[in-house]
């Protein structure tokens, strides 16, 4: 079993992957879509996901409580964009119920174990306290790179798609807006230099 994000008849005419490589392992292939195109699932996948969990964690921690997901996290999951897909809301699950005070597990235990959930889910980017050295241009320049940095992410290091998903006119003024914003484009994705 193989699974990868990429289409690799696209990455094979690039030259980018071995073609006959992709015939020994193309079997059978299946096209899944994103968990984001896909938001009648989510609940489903994230119970069975979350069933997993319970089940190998009871195997293999003695007193463990099973966990079960509030309306609040279930709501969180189908607004949250998933960009690591299966991966990321499994892992998201694992630490939520390891790290849950009670038997339910919260909306903020599911913020609280993905870094930049409450910006780009939109929760929480009004509800910073203000006073005590609270700059709101420092605030929305932030809020500002965590979104340069998701749509960077998303079109793979195309900045007119990654325009595109911003609603901006052309990839000139996502440019100028990554210079100066000073956007670590791999900040987001270990694999320095893709972009």
């Amino acid at each position: 079993l193989a699974a990868t994000n990429r289409s690799l008849p696209e990455e094979i005419a690039r030259g980018s992957f071995r073609e006959d490589l992709y015939y020994r392992l193309a079997v059978i292939t299946l096209a899944l879509p994103a968990l984001r195109d896909r938001p009648a699932d989510l609940k489903p996948v994230a119970q069975a996901l979350l069933g997993q969990i319970n089940e190998e964690f009871g195997r293999q921690e003695p007193g463990y409580k099973h966990k079960s997901l509030s309306v609040a996290a279930i709501s969180f999951v189908q607004r949250y964009r998933w960009p690591g897909n299966v991966r990321q809301l499994h892992n998201a699950l694992v630490q939520a119920a390891v790290m849950a005070e009670s038997g339910t597990i919260s909306q903020r235990d599911l913020e609280d174990a993905i870094a930049d959930a409450s910006i780009i889910a939109g929760a929480g980017t009004v509800g910073q306290p203000l006073g005590d050295g609270f700059d709101l241009a420092s605030h929305l320049e932030s809020i500002q790179r965590q979104y340069l940095q998701r749509a960077m992410c998303e079109a793979r290091g195309v900045k007119t798609r990654a325009a595109q998903l911003l609603g901006m006119a052309n990839y000139q003024t996502l440019d100028a807006q990554l210079k100066r914003l000073k956007v670590d484009l791999n900040e987001r994705d270990g694999d320095a230099g893709r972009y």
